[in-house]
């Protein structure tokens, strides 16, 4: 007996290709209530020959995306859909590429404009290896981000960057501002310094030069006193 195979895990919506067709990247929403699967088409046209034409409609809001298709009937069946009405539906078959389970699948070919997913993957189609966990999404095949949000993206990432530069920028000329402020101050208290030395050094001349002056002057006084007092011996 050979080991089962261990299931692949599936959120409730993930993104599927239809290879024959040319699909990639189809979003689909997994319905287990549902046996059969459905995909979005608009301009639907039998041919001749058990053939059956239809454009698959890639976008729920830009309608001009699709891819033209020409396939055989498989079958033709009444459904009732979610909203109880039944009606006609046209069978096709096509492969199913889900993460990495590549299978034939039966899909019925109706209107879903007014639905967000373009497909339905009903019970038919998940038989076999799918797990599906009910609580998360895009397991399989993450979505790709916009051009909108890719191009906010790196708006955020260069306006990031330019904050950075501008911040380091903000800190350099606060520092040179810092730095200029400080040489002035210390300028300004040499340049006191400087007129401190000056002021008191003329004082200390005029000190200096009076005090000899005055020494002199003493002197000369004592000179011409014992001049005096030498006549006056003299003469007697």
């Amino acid at each position: 007996m050979s080991p089962r195979a261990e299931p692949v895990v599936i959120g409730w919506n993930e993104l599927v290709d239809l290879p024959d067709w040319g699909v990639k990247r189809l979003r689909a929403k997994v319905d287990t209530g549902a046996r059969s699967s459905a995909v979005h088409v608009e301009n639907l046209e039998e041919l001749s020959r058990g053939r059956v034409r239809f454009d698959v409609v890639l976008h729920r809001k830009k309608r001009d995306r699709h891819i033209h298709v020409i396939a055989p009937i498989s079958r033709r069946s009444r459904v009732r859909s979610s909203n109880g009405r039944t009606e006609t539906r046209f069978f096709v078959k096509t492969r199913l590429q889900l993460g990495p389970v590549d299978k034939e699948v039966e899909i019925s070919l109706v209107d879903r404009g007014r639905m967000i997913h373009r497909m339905l993957l009903g019970r038919s189609a998940l038989a076999g290896p799918f797990l599906i966990d009910v609580d998360r999404r895009m397991l399989l095949g993450k979505k790709r981000p916009s051009k909108a949000k890719s191009g906010r993206r790196a708006a955020a990432k260069s306006g990031g960057k330019a904050a950075e530069k501008a911040a380091a920028g903000t800190s350099r000329t606060i520092s040179k501002k810092v730095t200029k402020a400080a040489r002035k101050k210390a300028a300004k208290k040499k340049a006191a310094k400087k007129k401190v030395t000056k002021k008191k050094a003329p004082g200390e001349r005029t000190k200096r030069g009076t005090t000899k002056t005055t020494e002199l002057a003493m002197k000369k006084a004592k000179t011409k006193t014992k001049k005096k007092i030498a006549k006056r011996t003299t003469n007697r």
